[in-house]
């Protein structure tokens, strides 16, 4: 809720962008666990950045759009 501010007047992309870019780049500020947001395990930068999956997979929001979810209903 705090960064809500900070993205007013933007459009969904450029959100989504913006939250991508602040969460990634968490470990590499304050305690510098690494130098780069790819570098750190739990990320899913480099899954974005180099279309690698790391220890947790990711989803992209386009092999989502295909699932009818009215389906997995149980």
């Amino acid at each position: 809720m705090f960064l809500k501010h900070l993205s007013i007047g933007r459009n969904a992309e450029q959100k989504n962008s913006f939250n991508k870019n602040y969460i990634h780049f968490n470990p590499c500020k304050g305690n510098k666990l690494v130098d780069l947001p790819e570098q750190y395990e739990h990320s899913s930068a480099k899954y974005y950045i180099e279309g690698v999956q790391g220890i947790y997979p990711v989803t992209s929001f386009m092999e989502l759009r295909d699932i009818d979810l009215t389906r997995l209903r149980t």
